[in-house]
């Protein structure tokens, strides 16, 4: 868990999910005090607010991100914490003219879903590309409890937040 979720000399219970099963015996191996799981964060199989905090990294442009979002609300106990990074707009391209250039189509694909996925449509018809500050505020706002901000440090921005619901 993030030093700046945790407390200091805080016990704690680590739960980690993911889909590849390789990716979780790698993850049990290397961290086996940390309970992990196979499952998609678009359905989490966990009970309303049994978690203090959540973090994700980099990982919710993979995903239908609002409906992650309304997930970690509901599995995160109100007053919890929820932390989010994402990468740079301006990241994610760079990294994409790169694979491009040396022919690298799977991360072309993988870079090219990423970029899709951060597409926000606004009010007016017009559609917002990559992650932003305001972008991670929308995201935030329509999972209907989830209350915070974000801010930039480097190519990451980081989104943090306290859940309104569960119990």
């Amino acid at each position: 868990i993030h030093p700046e979720i945790r407390p200091p000399n805080a016990k704690f219970l680590a739960v980690g999910i993911d889909i590849d099963h390789d990716a979780l015996r790698t993850g049990s191996e290397l961290f086996p005090r940390h309970r992990l799981c196979r499952a998609t964060a678009e359905a989490l199989p966990f009970k309303d607010g049994a978690f203090d905090a959540a973090l994700s990294r980099v990982a919710l442009p993979l995903m239908d991100i609002s409906t992650v979002l309304t997930e970690i609300a509901r599995v995160v106990r109100r007053g919890g914490e929820v932390w989010l990074a994402f990468h740079r707009v301006s990241y994610v391209r760079a990294e994409l003219r790169k694979s491009v250039r040396a022919l690298n189509v799977v991360r072309t694909v993988y870079l090219g879903y990423v970029l899709l996925n951060e597409q926000i449509p606004s009010g007016d018809g017009v559609t917002s590309s990559g992650m932003t500050v305001n972008m991670i505020h929308v995201y935030l706002q329509s999972a209907g409890g989830l209350l915070g901000g974000a801010t930039t440090t480097g190519e990451i921005i980081v989104g943090s937040a306290s859940s309104s619901v569960g119990p």
